[in-house]
Formats: structure tokens, sequence, C-alpha cells
């Protein structure tokens, strides 16, 4: 199989995870909001770095999206390789981002 022929699949999985990390982004700002005005300046910091690194992982969930609708159109094999770099790094910070939230549990 030709690493040009999952440029489709890629895009699906790509748009799914974006959508998987807003959800992320949306869980990190609602817990955020539930605290009282005064407490949420101390966890402002903690909260921040979560919403950062999903903002990375959105990003790079895009970014992977784009690149392989430009890969499949241009029948680029470097950007289709690009793509996979960019969906693994987006599958990373899936997972980091589900660790962080496990963590919290405890």
């Amino acid at each position: 199989m030709q690493l040009l022929d999952l440029m489709d699949d890629l895009v699906t999985a790509s748009t799914a995870l974006a959508g998987l990390i807003l959800v992320f982004m949306g869980a990190i700002v609602s817990a955020y909001e539930a605290y009282a005005p005064a407490d949420q300046e101390k966890v402002k910091a903690r909260y921040w770095q979560r919403a950062c690194f999903s903002l990375t992982g959105l990003i790079m969930a895009l970014a992977s999206c784009v690149t392989a609708l430009v890969a499949k159109g241009l029948n680029s094999p470097w950007l289709a390789l690009l793509t996979l770099i960019l969906f693994a790094f987006t599958l990373i910070t899936v997972l980091v981002t589900s660790c962080f939230y496990v963590r919290e549990i405890r």
C-alpha cells in the first residue's frame, strides 16, 4: 500500500481528533470556570498550561488534515510523510491530555 493512499483516512482521523481535542478544551474551560472568581487565580497556571497543550494538539490535528489534503492533491510523498508525523504527534498530545484528566480524579 502506498503512503499516499492513506491520506483520505488521515483527513478523517485528523478532523476526528481535532473534534476530540475541542471537547478536551471545553472541559478545561468548564473546570476552570467552576472555581469561584477568587480561587481562579490560584489554579490559573495549571489550567492555562493544559489549555495551551490542547491548543497545540488542535493546531497539529488541523495541520495534519491540511497537509493530507495537499499531499493527496499534489501527489507528494514527502508531504504524506509530514502528515503522518503530525498525526503521530497529535495522537501523543491526545494521550497526554487524557492522562492529565485521569490524574485529576484522584
